[in-house]
Order: structure tokens, then sequence, then C-alpha cells
């Protein structure tokens, strides 16, 4: 897309993207997909996706990508913004900028069984001390990253 400010300036419209990690208190787990399409068909990912400009806002992308790839149902509301990132090579299709959320699932909604649909192949919650061997697609290792130091510091400073 571009837009245009005035006869002599035109500029290249990035693409927005939702991502969100959603965490299990439950299963102390965090549910990943498993990509169906390129790029990186066959890696893990957190649930996410493209933004329709002018008929939604970020929060409502992100909770109609989780519903569409996993069939939970979230509430907009109680997401958490952690991180944007806006490296114009983070994703190999174009400028993606990805604005990211982390959901705790509250006890009715951690009922609910995910089912993988759209652009998920499977679903996997893992914990943790599971992680290795999980191939991550384009730079979401940042933010499962940023969650683990989060949960570690919340644990540490209940403890004390």
């Amino acid at each position: 897309m571009k837009a245009t400010l005035s006869a002599e300036k035109t500029f290249k419209k990035p693409s927005v993207t939702a991502t969100v990690l959603i965490y299990s208190p439950k299963r102390d787990a965090v549910l990943f997909i498993k990509r169906k399409n390129p790029p990186y068909k066959g890696r893990y990912a957190f649930p996410g996706g493209f933004l329709n400009p002018g008929k939604e806002d970020i929060q409502q992308a992100a909770v109609r990508e989780v519903r569409e790839e996993t069939g939970l149902k979230i509430n907009k509301d109680f997401l958490q913004m952690a991180d944007v990132r806006t490296d114009p090579k983070r994703d190999p299709r174009d400028h993606v900028i990805d604005i990211r959320f982390i959901y705790i699932l509250g006890p009715s909604e951690d009922a609910q069984e995910a089912k993988a649909a759209d652009d998920a192949e499977s679903l996997k919650w893992v914990r943790f001390n599971d992680l290795s061997g999980i191939s991550l697609a384009f730079d979401h290792g940042y933010l499962l990253d940023s969650f683990y130091r989060m949960s570690q510091f919340r644990n540490r400073s209940m403890i004390t």
C-alpha cells in the first residue's frame, strides 16, 4: 500500500500483525501453532496474523486470529501488550510491524479445548522446561524470552 501526502511524496506503508503468547496456568504451558503455510512452514509460532485495516483495531485482530487458528475465545480487554517488533527484515514477505501480546487464560477460558484451524497445521502446549528442540518462526523467541523473564521475576518477587 502507498500513502500520498502530496503530489511530490509517496510513502510505502508496512503491514501490521498481531501475535499472541497464550499461557495456560492449568497446564503451566504456552501454546504454539505449527505453521501450515510459508514462510516458515512447519515451524512453531505463536498464534497471530494480519490486521484488516479500516475494519478492526489491533486487539480485535489478535482475538480474531487466536479464534481462527486455535478455536480459543479470548477477551480483548485482558490482552497485555508486551512488545512491538519493527525490523524491516523480520518477515521475508515484506516490512511487517508485529504488535505482540501476552494472554493469560482465566479459569473458564483454560477449560476450552484448542483445535488447529486456518493457518495452523497443529497445536502444541509446551512447558518452559520442555522447550528444547522447538524451532520458532520469525522472531517469536524474543516474546517467549520476555514472558519467561517476566514470569521468573514475578515468582521471585512473590517469594521475598
